[in-house]
């Protein structure tokens, strides 16, 4: 029960021949296989489709043992299939004209801890204090568990 309310919160499953493979699979959850050169015989040898489950679509070995060439096939598919997010550059933010007293005479900010847009502290470019995302190759994530 526990593994079918996980499955059914993925976007996607990418894994081998396996029971839980099955499972999504059967719950129709957007499923990648990673199939070996000469699979279990209810995948077949041809093909990146299946009949026992419309939502699965098989990356198969094209020489045995060689997984690099079907985890290139499905780091290119991910990107069609998920884009990365846009990335907005940071601006640097100097001088004079930043800092603009307000009403009590303060520079604006002053005191605060301010951070770009991307979460990461203006001064020192390390992420800012409570915040929990993390960049890795250009795209962003941030942390959903709780603190």
């Amino acid at each position: 029960m526990d593994t079918a309310r996980v499955l059914r919160s993925l976007d996607l499953l990418i894994t081998s021949d396996t029971s839980v493979a099955h499972l999504a699979g059967a719950l129709a959850v957007p499923t990648w296989l990673l199939l070996t050169r000469v699979p279990d015989w209810r995948w077949g040898l041809l093909g990146t489709s299946t009949p026992w489950y419309p939502t699965m679509r098989l990356f198969r070995q094209t020489e045995c043992g060689n997984w690099n060439g079907v985890l290139d096939r499905v780091a290119a598919a991910l990107q069609v299939e998920f884009p990365p997010a846009v990335t907005i550059p940071r601006v640097p933010v100097k001088g004079p004209h930043t800092q603009r007293p307000n009403q009590a005479g303060k520079a604006k900010g002053e005191g605060l801890n301010q951070t770009s847009p991307r979460g990461m502290d203006a001064a020192s470019e390390s992420p800012a204090r409570g915040d929990s995302r993390k960049e890795s190759h250009g795209h962003q994530y941030k942390h959903l568990g709780s603190k």
